[in-house]
């Protein structure tokens, strides 16, 4: 019986160690597949590959999201944008998971409502200043965006 009971306390404690040390591989793993995406996107953005970069950043960005990554994601999105490549709804999108993810932050709400003014389209950039209001964004450059939608 007592032995029994060593032998289960020995399994368990393996079994622990096992469970432990593959949690800490797949870390390590996630952290070299960062630091690729990261590393390509880059590469890519250099090349005027956007598509490409786009697809790496997010990669990156869904590992270890952060504001670094999320201004490179819009940097090519916006520049993708430029060349055609995508289309105003996907550079929308994705400036609003900005505008979601990081809600306090002025500057995407800012890029935001700006682009929806430069495409004319005021009831989408009016629907984004009231969300950064709710989200209670609120500055002097927030409250000019605010009238100039308006009027």
């Amino acid at each position: 019986m007592k032995k029994n009971r060593i032998i289960l306390s020995v399994f368990l404690i393996a079994l622990i160690v096992i469970g432990w040390g593959s949690f800490g591989m797949n870390k390590v793993e996630a952290k070299g597949d960062y630091s690729k995406s990261l590393k390509e996107a880059d590469s890519y953005f250099k090349q005027e590959l956007y598509q490409k970069a786009i697809i790496e950043y997010e990669t990156a960005f869904n590992t270890k999201p952060s504001k670094k990554i999320m201004d490179k994601l819009l940097d090519a999105y916006s520049k993708s944008y430029e060349d055609g490549t995508s289309t105003q709804n996907e550079y929308a999108e994705a400036m609003e998971k900005a505008c979601t993810k990081y809600e306090k932050s002025e500057k995407y709400w800012k890029r935001l409502i700006k682009f929806y003014m430069k495409n004319v389209d005021y009831n989408s950039a009016y629907s984004a200043v009231q969300k950064a209001m709710r989200a209670d964004v609120t500055s002097e450059k927030m409250n000019q965006l605010y009238n100039e939608v308006l009027y």
